[in-house]
């Protein structure tokens, strides 16, 4: 797998220099580019290369085309310097503002957007705060001033609450990708501590669920996800298809790191006949009608902090083929295989008192293990001895 995954070019690096206001210095300690500066992912794409379905997830949650989504942008790309192998070990993250957290949730800060309603954060720039999470209490971060002809350097002391603010490129989006499973690993006293001090993490975490949990039922069936198959080698709708842009240096090419197939961009063949078939009032709900529903079914049913700690190995890798449908029951492999394929009739059946009766009817009380006979006695061949006479 590691021979067909595409390397940062430099032309993503240098589109990750020119959009970071720091100018490629480290983003931490804001030292010179001629130091021993580092490219770093902030959501770290090897956890997710190889994962279809993660990929699949995050372009339904955040309202993109399949096989858009391109983890080499230059909002997923940051510089550091000494900090970088403490970031990969998760010792510490960044923790966006509260007001960046809950623009991905309603008017009333209680329900996710859904794709339908999902609007992204607009702006350039965006502010984070360094948060120290494990083995950091006997380090010292060295900052130096922002000019290059100041040389003065601060020092912060572990638990840097004197640190400056980060600015930085970084979109809100990967931050708290990389956030919420690196929280996820945190349980009991550990996970109750950050909440004291950050009560947001709860809906940090509760947008980590949300956007790798998988695609819903009907998914291919959605316009806006993936094309009809009609509008495949269409010389007249071509242009609607999203073509694999070249990394000319100025736009992030729209694929995937591994790009998908030309014909998986489109809708599966099976499902495309059985939508052409169907009346548009009989077919199948859109994925809208769907979030909709969805939506109106759990808003009396509000979310449960009791329900958000995972185990304490938990991580990305936790939803790698774990597709959900809409009652978050997990799919197994047969299924995902079929439902890929255009079949996309797979809701599980709700049992009624008919299904039920017949089922009983079906089934036959088994009919008990004969019970074990014993063995018949076998006369004994030997000769009884008469006792022998006591002498008198």
């Amino acid at each position: 797998m590691s021979n067909l995954i595409n390397l940062p070019t430099q032309n993503a690096i240098k589109r990750a220099e020119n959009a970071d206001p720091n100018h490629g210095r480290c983003l931490i300690e804001n030292c010179s580019r001629v130091g021993a500066i580092v490219m770093t992912y902030m959501f770290n794409r090897d956890l997710a290369i190889g994962n279809s379905h993660l990929i699949d997830s995050l372009e339904w949650s955040w309202r993109m085309r399949r096989g858009t989504l391109n983890l080499d942008t230059r909002r997923n790309i940051f510089f550091c310097a000494s900090m970088h192998a403490l970031f990969r070990e998760r010792k510490w993250c960044l923790i966006p503002r509260e007001e960046d957290v809950f623009h991905f949730y309603d008017e009333e800060r209680v329900f996710i957007r859904k794709r339908n309603r999902f609007v992204d954060s607009e702006g350039d720039i965006f502010t984070y705060t360094l948060l120290p999470l494990q083995d950091m209490e006997d380090l010292y971060i060295t900052r130096q001033s922002g000019r290059d002809d100041d040389k003065t350097v601060s020092i912060h002391d572990f638990p840097f609450e004197d640190l400056p603010v980060i600015r930085s490129h970084l979109h809100p989006k990967f931050v708290i990708l990389h956030l919420g499973a690196t929280i996820s690993r945190f349980c009991g006293d550990a996970w109750g501590g950050l909440l004291d001090r950050f009560p947001y993490l709860w809906n940090v975490h509760q947008l980590f669920l949300a956007w790798t949990g998988g695609i819903p039922l009907g998914a291919f069936n959605d316009p806006t996800y993936v094309f009809p198959r009609s509008t495949m080698n269409d010389p007249v709708n071509s242009a609607v298809t999203p073509p694999d842009l070249d990394d000319n240096g100025d736009r992030t090419p729209l694929h995937r790191n591994i790009p998908i197939s030309e014909d998986e961009r489109y809708r599966p063949a099976s499902s495309a006949t059985s939508s052409a078939s169907s009346s548009p009032s009989s077919s199948s709900a859109t994925s809208e009608e769907m979030e909709v529903d969805d939506e109106e079914a759990t808003d009396e049913q509000p979310p449960q902090r009791a329900s958000l700690v995972e185990p304490a190995n938990s991580s990305v890798l936790c939803v790698r083929g774990s597709q959900t449908d809409d009652w978050i029951r997990p799919l197994t492999s047969l299924v995902l295989t079929r439902r890929r394929q255009g079949h996309e009739d797979l809701r599980p059946v709700r049992w009624t008192a008919d299904r039920v009766a017949g089922w009983a009817k079906r089934c036959r009380s088994p009919t008990p293990p004969p019970s074990p006979t014993k063995a018949p006695l076998r006369r004994s061949t030997r000769i009884k001895k008469k006792p022998k006479e006591f002498l008198r």
